[in-house]
């Protein structure tokens, strides 16, 4: 018999109930795969269709977003442990 938080887990990874979790995960995370500098001038952070979107109160962070872009999406998907951020842009 398998134990019930492993179903569970196989569950929540092969629907998109645990697909739309990992998305909100990204969003949570991101002040931790952004670092400090760039948190602090994050105002909303959203995520759809792979595409993290990210509104920021300063042009100079989001020039350091888009410089650091494969970096960011490799390193957050690297903490949720699954290819879920593909691309992030800045508003």
């Amino acid at each position: 018999m398998e134990m019930a938080g492993n179903v569970l887990k196989q569950f929540l990874e092969s629907s998109t109930i645990g697909s739309n979790m990992s998305q909100q995960e990204a969003v949570v995370l991101w002040p931790k795969v952004a670092g400090e500098a760039i948190a602090k001038y994050t105002q909303n952070v959203s995520i759809y269709n792979g595409t993290l979107f990210v509104q920021l109160k300063s042009s100079i962070a989001a020039d350091a977003i888009r410089t650091r872009q494969q970096e960011l999406v490799e390193k957050m998907n690297q903490e949720l442990g699954a290819s879920i951020v593909k691309e992030i842009r800045t508003r």
